[in-house]
């Protein structure tokens, strides 16, 4: 390996496979580390996801579908360098989608503004913690040598906020979970379980589940955050010929 946890990463082309440094290797050389090509790390591989080569509907369709079916591929191909204006639009996007999902609309058309007000509330939240996931790659990057910067790192977290599709409509099927197995008293809130009524909830029992739900929510993020650093953490910066005629052509 060519740095160590703690260390700073040196600049230049690295390999992403190990972090070793390529620089005066030819393409068609190999690895001295890890063995893998040295083409396999050329930048212009990373020509970027669907929505960056075509912003509109159905680049985003496709982004979020390749994210979905196969995450390692896309990352390994998502492009670190330039502009990372359509990287923040999708973020953007990712969260009106979880906005517009169907519980929302319906308590809209409803109208109920307590539905509006909760999905404000998820669309800042989507954001929110888009970014500090952000933060959190860069931290564990530095502490494990990589070359993380927050520029790529933001990236990652930009495509990997795919997750939160799922994670939302698991986050409103909980809520409904919630109000269908719950009752109000003078004391609080009391579990309605079949056959036995409404039962006190023992300490803790709220603050476990909603921990637990929590972490179901933003289970589908996470995980792709985590292929994303993984595939990242020696991502290659520089041009890509492919992508700049694309996007000089849009």
């Amino acid at each position: 390996m060519s740095s160590q946890p703690g260390n700073a990463t040196p600049e230049g082309l690295l390999c992403e496979s190990c972090g070793y440094p390529l620089g005066g290797l030819a393409d068609a050389s190999m690895c001295p580390e890890c063995g893998d090509p040295v083409a396999e790390s050329n930048p212009a591989r990373r020509g970027g996801p669907a929505w960056e080569r075509d912003p509109s509907v159905l680049g985003w369709c496709f982004t979020v579908a390749a994210m979905l079916r196969r995450p390692g591929q896309s990352f390994r191909e998502l492009r670190v360098g330039g502009s990372a204006l359509r990287a923040r639009l999708y973020v953007l996007s990712v969260a009106v989608a979880c906005f517009l999902n169907p519980a929302t609309v319906l308590g809209m058309l409803a109208g109920d503004p307590r539905w509006v007000a909760a999905g404000l509330l998820t669309v800042k939240l989507v954001v929110v913690l888009t970014y500090l996931e952000a933060l959190g790659l860069v931290v564990i990057g530095r502490q494990r040598g990589w070359r993380l910067p927050f520029a790529h790192a933001e990236r990652v977290v930009a495509y990997a906020a795919t997750g939160w599709l799922i994670g939302v409509p698991v986050a409103w099927g909980l809520a409904g979970l919630f109000v269908l197995m719950t009752t109000r008293s003078g004391g609080g809130l009391l579990l309605d379980l079949p056959g036995f009524g409404g039962v006190a909830a023992p300490p803790g029992f709220w603050l476990a589940a909603g921990a637990l739900s929590f972490a179901l929510i933003a289970l589908p993020f996470e995980v792709l955050a985590y292929i994303g650093g993984r595939r990242c953490r020696y991502a290659n910066d520089g041009p890509s010929p492919a992508f700049d005629r694309l996007s000089a052509k849009g």
